[in-house]
């Protein structure tokens, strides 16, 4: 194994850009984060209707929260969004809430709004791919989809950035959370 479990040193936690860093350190690794105790990423963002959003609310206000990194361009995402979009509909009411980082390739602004407001529920700010901020903030970079599940403690509770991770996990991982 590698030996990853229980809560990190504090001199690791602690430290000024662990916040940040920790899931670029991570991503497309076989690390296995199961039993680690890691605190999600700490952000502002603003999203596409103009309303600023921080990690802290986020996570106070709800039970679980994901952070989403998709694109339209992308058919994994499309398919994914799906699955995303009947936890919201089984656990919104109960304290579940997705914010999604919309990965930005040729669209133009208004076109992504349209889509979104047309087809996805859940909240959403753009990434582009020199957007690096958000980029390094959130570990995502590689394929789509992504994602990173926090409590209402701010702890991962699940991410899909190492390859150890499996999409298809999230539903049972939610269940558990909320039945």
């Amino acid at each position: 194994g590698n030996y990853f479990d229980g809560e990190l040193p504090s001199k690791v936690a602690s430290h000024k850009d662990w916040h940040i860093y920790w899931a670029k350190l991570v991503g497309n690794t076989e690390v296995n984060l199961n039993n680690t105790k890691i605190n999600g990423p700490e952000f502002t963002v603003t999203d596409l209707d103009g309303n600023t959003i921080t990690s802290d609310e986020l996570y106070e206000r709800n039970k679980v929260t994901v952070l989403y990194q998709w694109g339209k361009w992308c058919g994994a995402s499309l398919a994914f969004n799906k699955t995303l979009r009947g936890m919201l509909d089984t656990y919104g009411s109960k304290g579940f809430e997705i914010l999604g980082a919309y990965s930005r390739k040729y669209e133009t602004e208004q076109e992504i709004k349209d889509y979104i407001t047309t087809y996805i529920p859940w909240k959403n700010f753009l990434m582009t791919y020199n957007t690096t901020n958000y980029i390094i903030q959130f570990g995502f970079s590689g394929n789509l989809p992504r994602l990173i599940v926090i409590d209402n403690n701010k702890q991962v509770i699940f991410q899909s950035l190492t390859l150890t991770e499996d999409l298809n996990d999230l539903p049972l991982i939610l269940y558990e959370y909320f039945e």
